[in-house]
């Protein structure tokens, strides 16, 4: 699960999603949700999150036509350096 933005238009998640809320925003959704603990919910049914909202969803929980309107607060994962290198081989020739 990532931290999201909604940003300029509203998010819509279907009912199954389990997404991350504060106190504040879970509070006149409960009859909704059912809550899961660490401040996690199920969702019970489609749900709608506004513009300026912050929430914490799984990226696949996000429908693709939605998912300019979320903008991930989390930095990008980078690739770790440890990792070996592996070169492609090239396509010999043949006579």
């Amino acid at each position: 699960m990532q931290n999201y933005r909604v940003d300029g238009g509203v998010l819509s998640l279907g009912q199954g999603t389990v997404v991350g809320l504060s106190d504040e925003q879970a509070a006149p959704r409960m009859s909704r949700m059912e809550k899961i603990g660490g401040g996690k919910y199920r969702l019970r049914e489609v749900m709608e999150f506004k513009s300026g909202e912050t929430i914490k969803v799984a990226l696949d929980d996000i429908p693709k036509c939605f998912r300019g309107i979320a903008v991930s607060l989390d930095p990008p994962a980078e690739a770790s350096s440890d990792a070996p290198v592996r070169m492609k081989k090239s396509a010999k020739a043949t006579a």
